[in-house]
Parts: structure tokens; sequence; C-alpha cells
């Protein structure tokens, strides 16, 4: 038996310190309209300590309101915080696209996946893999365990959540971005499938 799966793809917009009003607004969206919801797609998610006590930002936001809602939750708010504080070339002089980050929330077991530069020539040339963007932050691989799901016939699925760097600042950086999505889909071979260029 096979069913469908819904999912929300939403830019929240968190560039800057969000003000509790607008994160309140937010919560009311997501409660109104959002309740048949399978995964969520957030990017541009704040994370840095909000006036809401202890809460940092709207990342602690989400966080706590998937959690009561019984979500899985993955983020790069870590990734985003160590290269914002980083003083190693070429992050010391990167300021705002790293105040932000990529979150997915799942109903089921909802797992990370690395980024490695490297990889062990599998159908690939044995050297670094294709990697072109400064930002690891703004790129969210995950994988999801489906196999407690009677209505879904995969096993898992892999879920990618990339926040594009705006191009009017960082145009450069935006087509790297673009090239190292194309480059791993493109590139990887799963049971379900190659992924289709031409689609792209």
């Amino acid at each position: 038996m096979t069913g469908d799966i819904t999912a929300m793809s939403w830019n929240v917009r968190g560039e800057i310190s969000i003000s509790d009003d607008r994160m309140q607004r937010q919560l009311r969206f997501l409660d109104d309209h959002t309740t048949d919801i399978d995964f969520f797609s957030f990017q541009a998610v704040n994370y840095e300590k909000g006036s809401a006590g202890n809460r940092e930002g709207q990342l602690g936001v989400f966080l706590d309101y998937f959690s009561a809602h019984d979500y899985h939750v993955v983020h790069t708010g870590d990734w985003a915080r160590e290269l914002a504080e980083s003083s190693v070339q070429p992050h010391a002089n990167i300021d705002a696209p790293h105040n932000r980050c990529n979150l997915i929330a799942s109903r089921w077991p909802i797992e990370r996946r690395p980024l490695t530069l490297r990889n062990h020539g599998d159908r690939k040339p044995r050297k670094l893999d294709y990697y072109y963007s400064h930002f690891p932050d703004k790129m969210l691989v995950a994988g999801t365990d489906l196999s407690r799901s009677d209505a879904i016939a995969a096993n898992e699925l892999e879920l990618w959540n990339v926040g594009i760097i705006n191009g009017a600042n960082w145009g450069e950086e935006k087509t790297n971005m673009l090239e190292t999505v194309y480059a791993r889909v493109h590139h990887t071979d799963s049971k379900y499938g190659h992924s289709c260029p031409s689609r792209w």
C-alpha cells in the first residue's frame, strides 16, 4: 500500500532578528494551515538568542514547537554558528549569510547526513567530491526512516533543503551552490534510479 506524502517549503525570513509578534504569527499560521503536513523544509531560520527568554531566535522556538507536535527535526544551526564565529579564511570575512540556517521537520525519525569533501571512487573519480560552495550550512541533506509506516511503500526517503545565497550580494556563490546541488544529485546513484539532469 502506498500513501501520499505532504511537504511544505517556507523561507521564514530570519536574516535579521525576528520580533516576538512576527514569530507568534508564524506559529499561528502553522497551527491554522499545516496540521496535515508530513515534512517541513524551512530556510533562513535565525538562530540568534531572542527576547523570549533562553530560547534562541526562530530556531529555538521552532524546535520547541515541533517537539510539542511530535515531529523529528534536523537543522544546520550548529554549522552556521561555527562558521560565523570562525577566524579561518574565507569565513572570517563572511557575516550575514551565516546568521541563519536550514531546518527539516519530519513525522518520522530523521537524521542529518554528512557532506564530505572526499569520495571512495564509487562510480566517481577518486578526487575531491562535488562541492563548490563556501556555504555548507545552506545545504541540509537528511534521511528519514519510513519503515514503521504501513501507508508508505519505501523504507526511507532522502530529503534536500538548500538555501540558495542571494545573487545580488553573492553572485558567484549563488552559482557555486547551484552547481554543487546539481553535481551531487546528478552523480548520486540510489536504488530509486538516477536523477535526470534534463528535469533539473
